[in-house]
């Protein structure tokens, strides 16, 4: 089969073998998806392009989940929110690692009288009694990485209001 040839070499340029740190996931997926679009939706060869999608959006999720390095970049937030690519920036550990930092944050707001203010609780027991909503959109790993969030937040005893995949704008 002339896919599976170029399934293999595509892989080959893309993927290190057992290092996701190494492999560009998401610039297979795009050449993938690029020869997938050349056949109709009922054809034998858009299915054997779209498994090999499916098969690297599940080594994406793993990445994701088992990923411990550092973010391939500083955390920066942009007007929706943070910046970075899914894997390599945001996984799991940084997401957790975010939200227990910002959770430090009001931990201060007690001695704090001005962060108080623009927090707007004046102790870490109020944030905890209040709560905090948490949802993701429909892109891929965001229900992963609201399960990381919640678990920190609920380690931290902060009441959890959880709205699934919402909308955000």
């Amino acid at each position: 089969m002339a896919e599976s040839r170029e399934l293999k070499t595509l892989a080959a340029k893309y993927i290190q073998k057992g290092d996701h740190g190494g492999s560009n996931y998401f610039g297979l997926i795009k050449e993938l998806v690029t020869h997938r679009n050349m056949f109709e939706t009922g054809e034998r060869e858009y299915a054997i392009w779209q498994q090999e999608i499916d098969r690297i959006y599940g080594l994406v999720r793993d990445e994701i989940v088992t990923n411990h390095a550092k973010p391939n970049t500083p955390v920066k937030f942009g007007t929706s929110g943070w910046r970075g690519i899914i894997g390599k920036d945001l996984f799991v550990r940084s997401v957790r690692q975010v939200t227990q930092a910002i959770l430090a944050v009001y931990h201060e707001v007690a001695s704090n009288s001005e962060l108080a203010e623009a927090l707007g609780v004046k102790t870490f027991t109020e944030a905890q009694t209040r709560g905090c909503v948490v949802g993701f959109d429909n892109r891929f790993g965001g229900e992963l990485l609201a399960q990381g969030v919640v678990d920190v937040l609920a380690g931290n005893r902060i009441t959890v209001h959880y709205a699934g995949e919402s909308t955000t704008g």
